[in-house]
């Protein structure tokens, strides 16, 4: 991802929170709630190709597949382990003619591999990321769904734009602006949702929950995904979005309370 695309990631989230908050309005009349909230949360995903959901897969599926944890504490080994590889390669590589590679291989892929699946460490983590957040937003106020929609997704990914700085991204250069811009465009949703609806402290403790969440995410993606900035970002929004809807449910009424009347 750009730096430019790093940036503006918090108004691209503003624009599919929106769109999720026309499907959830044009749903809710028909379907019931629970569905509505659904449509909603698959518009938004299905809108960014389930990028934060890529990336949090990827964090999970990392320690079993060396890249991180493991890998800064065996990195000689590791590296002997390489050359070694490399050499026998190289002499077998010598000895027998070039394999045609079939159109559209990754190269150097391992045979058989396919790209960018999902271990089973990943499915598990991407179903509870899935499941968390259409069990939290359902259970908030439903006149405060559309709006939520909209600030969870923008304040998430402002916050990951954020996090990501001064993680490994090659010849990138970062500066004040990669900072500020992501700030001002994910924030100003939870202003206009202040203004909206006057719950300052209410904003704010979703705003501060996220932004925790956003740091504790960040902390084992550094570890994790070293070398693998985007998938890193997404990881990051999918738990930032995860603590702002945490933040937000805390200080709202609950929708539906399966105790009332009993």
């Amino acid at each position: 991802m750009s730096p430019m695309r790093e940036r503006t990631l918090a108004l691209t989230g503003t624009v599919s929170g929106a769109l999720g908050a026309i499907a959830y309005i044009g749903t809710s009349a028909w379907v019931p709630h629970a569905v509505a909230v659904l449509l909603a949360l698959a518009t938004v995903t299905l809108l960014a190709r389930a990028w934060g959901e890529r990336g949090f897969a990827r964090l999970c599926d990392a320690r079993r597949s060396g890249s991180g944890l493991h890998a800064v504490a065996g990195d000689e080994r590791e590296a002997g382990v390489r050359e070694a590889g490399d050499r026998a390669a190289a002499e077998r590589a010598a000895e027998e003619p070039a394999a045609v590679e079939p159109a559209g291989a990754v190269p150097g892929a391992v045979p058989g591999a396919v790209p960018g699946a999902v271990g089973a460490a990943g499915a598990v983590g991407v179903a509870f990321v899935l499941l968390a957040r259409l069990e939290l937003l359902s259970s908030i106020d439903p006149g405060w769904i559309a709006a939520t929609l909209i600030c969870a997704a923008a304040v998430s990914r402002a916050f990951a734009a954020v996090a990501v700085i001064g993680m490994p991204a090659g010849d990138r250069r970062e500066g004040l602006p990669a900072l500020i811009v992501p700030l001002a465009f994910g924030l100003l949703p939870a202003v206009a949702l202040v203004a909206w609806s006057g719950e300052m402290a209410t904003v704010a403790k979703a705003c501060v929950t996220a932004l925790i969440a956003a740091a504790v995410a960040r902390r084992f993606a550094r570890r994790r995904l070293a070398r693998e900035r985007d998938a890193a970002l997404g990881a990051i929004q999918q738990v930032a979005e995860i603590g702002f809807l945490a933040g937000l449910l805390a200080g709202l009424p609950v929708a539906f309370d399966p105790h009332a009347g009993s």
